[in-house]
């Protein structure tokens, strides 16, 4: 089930959580929303570079998701460089745990797992969607990404995601501390 609620003049699209449990990151989405082509430009770079590191829990995966960190536990990338505008965005938020560029190839599929900490919210922002079979399901919902818009998560629950497009689908993963 989707909630949509009005928080801006574009339609902030939540999904997973309850919204009214969540408004003390409106700014945040405010921010990342209108900015989210600058995500976009600074994603497609490090892509078209061959940067992106594939993701270091080969069981969860089928060695099709790759990811580019832009803050780490708080800590800027070694390879910020590649994402300043991106990093000067998120950075001024304090909230701001984990960020950086979440990219499932052709064909990919993150099996059904569940996160380590119940610290955190899992926020996807959409950067390049494909159209098709390209979706998330936590628990038992199940929706797909729009580009421009923000949905998420609590990263315990049991998710998994796929691409079963030929195209390439690119996300700006954030985690929020609760």
């Amino acid at each position: 089930m989707s909630v949509r609620l009005r928080l801006s003049a574009p339609i902030l699209n939540i999904m997973f959580e309850k919204v009214e449990d969540h408004l003390k990151y409106k700014e945040f989405f405010d921010d990342i929303k209108l900015h989210w082509k600058v995500f976009r430009d600074e994603a497609k770079n490090v892509i078209d570079k061959e940067i992106t590191i594939p993701w270091h829990e080969e069981k969860l995966h089928n060695n099709k998701w790759d990811v580019f960190p832009i803050i780490w536990q708080r800590q800027l990338s070694p390879l910020s460089e590649y994402t300043n505008n991106s990093f000067d965005i998120v950075n001024k938020y304090s909230f701001v745990r984990n960020c950086g560029f979440s990219i499932m190839r052709p064909q990919c599929e993150i099996y059904p797992h569940a996160g380590y900490t119940n610290e955190v919210l899992r926020c996807h922002l959409g950067l390049i969607v494909p159209e098709g079979n390209c979706g998330i399901k936590v628990e038992d919902e199940v929706c797909n990404w729009r580009e421009g818009d923000i949905l998420f998560f609590d990263d315990t629950k049991l998710h998994s995601t796929w691409n079963k497009t030929d195209q390439m689908r690119v996300v700006l993963l954030v985690d929020l501390d609760k």
